[in-house]
């Protein structure tokens, strides 16, 4: 009667452990990795790596930039030929004096009498004014369209994008190390802990 008491209370001590373990080491372990934070915080270091990685790689490739624009002048540039108008003609008509004089003069060999060069002068600035615009006109257009591209293409650099493509590797190496390591930590801190409470 005895043993059966000792049997019944060694039973009912068991199995009241066994019905207190609802999960088993290996889903502990699953549970663990899947709400550690620095597994979480490995793992979001571990994609940056590569995707600074992918970066890296990117460098050698050449770059475009588009470029386009649009301008709209409300008033279109003007000359204002108003202003110079009378050196112009000035300059002009004595020109035309002078020129006369020196053809007359080549011909003849006497200059030309100053009353004919006064003529001249009067009539090539008669011409001239009346030829002479009275407007001052539209040099440029209102609107703009620019377009362009620029491509740049790195060639040699020292060797800096190879160095950076070289270093962001072993980082990304690095990077599955530290998860791994994390992980592995994580597991057995778990591990330890189960079997803490299993012995008890």
């Amino acid at each position: 009667m005895r043993f059966r008491k000792i049997l019944l209370a060694s039973l009912l001590i068991f199995s009241s452990k066994m019905l207190c373990q609802q999960y088993t080491l290996k889903e502990c372990i699953e549970k663990g990795k899947q709400n550690n934070v620095v597994i979480k915080l490995a793992e979001q270091s571990l994609e940056t790596r590569e995707k600074l990685l992918q970066s890296n790689k990117n460098n050698n490739l050449p770059k475009v930039d588009f470029l386009g624009g649009y301008n709209y002048i409300g008033e279109p540039i003007k000359i204002n030929l108003q202003q110079v108008k009378d050196g112009i003609v000035e300059g002009s008509a004595t020109q035309s004096a002078s020129s006369a004089n020196a053809v007359y003069q080549q011909i003849t060999g006497n200059p030309l009498p100053q009353q004919v060069q006064n003529v001249i002068y009067q009539t090539s600035k008669d011409i001239i004014s009346a030829v002479y615009p009275n407007y001052n006109p539209a040099i440029a257009k209102q609107s703009y369209f620019l377009a362009g591209i620029l491509a740049r293409q790195p060639i040699y650099l020292g060797g800096k994008l190879n160095a950076a493509k070289e270093l962001s590797r072993q980082q990304v190496e690095s990077g599955k190390a530290n998860l791994k390591s994390s992980q592995d930590l994580t597991a057995y801190n778990i591990s330890l802990n189960y079997i803490r409470i299993s012995i008890r």
